[in-house]
């Protein structure tokens, strides 16, 4: 890295499905790292009980003294007793809480300090304050890939938006392409769309733009009157051939925003181009995701009294806050392991590489040959976007996919265990995930780990899924 001569801390964040991870450069070009839990929270195990009210940790991380305080103690064992932080000695890493457990935590337990803070903001806090540096007084240049949005659209925890479309299409988005899910599924699945109401624009266009019946904005009006009370006030409008002329969308728009609706997201604007399925397509993703991605931004952006963030899109370029869209950041984290990877080889004199990214989540292949391949569609989940990324292969077998016994079959994924509760080792419950795995045959070194690991509980899941493959045998 180089000399950082506007006296600015550069700050370089990835934040996957388990792990974020944290590079900061200083004013004078040291290098600091620090690896942080994408719950946004610290682990560690009680190494010593010396009252209900003090601890002794076991803990992979360092900070200064009270670091802490004000975070909220988590026992896996005891999830309904939380306690707070009250003071921090780091040298014999002494925690003192705020009032005595009901219970006397066992030696060996795992704990989390959760510190209510995104998981960049928690470990940006980390990284300046074991530099002695107040956050608030420096200049930060932040650079962050994330998954907010990908995990968001693989768990269904997005807000479902009212979609506005021209009439007689209201089922646009169910019936799709006409393509069966699963084309070999015994028993057919039904396209389940993101979107929640429904409400059918009387309007039309032609495919130059003409208008062919006026937009009826009473009509929609009268409809907007009869949604249930607790309809989101997030919309997505797609109108039929509105990449041609989007008068139609634009005065709808304005509508919808008069009347109270807090994230209009209009189709002409994201994706002005023919084919009106991944136009509608993308809309809809888009509103799903923007109330998702907007507090998540505002949260890491909240720390930076002075600089600037910027955020990797799909795509590999770096954009401003303001003009990040959702469907840019789907494949975020992973562009940035293909650029990262195009930078190294091109310094070690590689002209063609295949990288491999193997994440929490997922694992993610790509090649360089002196260029970058993309695509203009791409699919996470059931979801279609149209939006320029990478050409990327993913597979579901990341350190956190699930391991199941289907059959005489082992399986691993799609599924994840993510950052909460993680694999069984991590001591919080989770499933038997490829981390366990690979921590039973001894391929994990447990001492540079950045979580405290727990062989036992890994093994204990083990013994359950062999269990319930010998009962199904039976």
């Amino acid at each position: 890295m180089t000399d950082s001569s506007d006296g600015a801390w550069r700050i370089h964040i990835d934040t996957g499905g388990t792990f974020t991870d944290c590079i900061a450069e200083s004013p004078d070009g040291r290098t600091v790292r620090h690896k942080t839990l994408s719950r946004g929270s610290l682990p560690a195990s009680v190494a010593q009980v010396c009252t209900r009210d003090v601890l002794l940790l076991d803990a992979p991380w360092d900070s200064p003294n009270d670091f802490p305080v004000g975070f909220t103690v988590h026992f896996p064992s005891h999830p309904e007793n939380l306690v707070e932080v009250a003071a921090y000695e780091a040298n014999a890493r002494r925690l003192t809480l705020t009032e005595p457990l009901p219970f006397v935590p066992e030696v060996g337990e795992p704990l989390e300090l959760d510190s209510g803070m995104e998981a960049p903001v928690l470990a940006i806090n980390m990284v300046l304050a074991n530099e002695g540096v107040d956050v608030s007084s420096v200049t930060l240049s932040l650079r962050l890939a994330t998954t907010r949005c990908t995990n968001a659209l693989l768990e269904g925890k997005g807000v479902s938006p009212v979609f506005f479309v021209t009439r007689g299409f209201r089922d646009l988005l169910r019936i799709g392409d006409q393509r069966r899910l699963g084309l070999f599924d015994l028993c057919p699945r039904q396209r389940e769309p993101l979107h929640g109401e429904v409400i059918e624009v009387s309007e039309r266009l032609d495919r130059n733009g003409e208008v062919i019946e006026p937009i009826d904005l009473d009509d929609v009006l009268k409809q907007l009157r009869n949604l249930p009370v607790d309809t989101s006030k997030v919309a997505a409008v797609s109108l039929f051939h509105s990449y041609a002329n989007p008068s139609h969308e634009e005065m709808l728009g304005e509508l919808l925003r008069s009347e109270g609706f807090s994230i209009v997201i209009e189709s002409s604007v994201l994706r002005p181009f023919a084919k009106w399925l991944p136009r509608a397509e993308s809309a809809v993703v888009e509103a799903y995701l923007t109330p998702v991605l907007r507090q998540y931004l505002d949260n890491v952006s909240a720390c930076i009294d002075r600089g600037a963030l910027r955020v990797m899109t799909s795509a590999g370029g770096l954009v401003g806050k303001n003009d990040y869209r959702s469907v840019d950041s789907l494949l975020s984290g992973p562009a940035g392991g293909v650029v990262g990877a195009a930078t190294v080889a091109e310094r070690a004199g590689l002209s063609k590489i295949i990288a491999l990214d193997m994440g929490g989540t997922s694992a993610d292949v790509s090649r360089f040959d002196g260029d970058f391949d993309y695509r203009d569609r791409h699919e996470v989940g059931s979801a279609s976007i149209s939006a320029a990324a990478l050409k990327i292969e993913t597979v579901a077998a990341g350190g956190g996919s699930i391991c199941r016994v289907e059959g005489d079959l082992l399986c691993v994924g799609p599924e994840s265990a993510g950052a909460r509760p993680g694999p069984a080792c991590y001591g919080f419950g989770g499933p038997l995930c490829l981390t366990d795995v690979n921590l039973l045959l001894g391929r994990l070194s447990t001492e540079h780990f950045a979580s405290p690991v727990f062989s036992k509980d890994a093994e204990l899941r083990l013994e359950e899924i062999l269990q319930g493959a010998s009962r199904s045998r039976e």
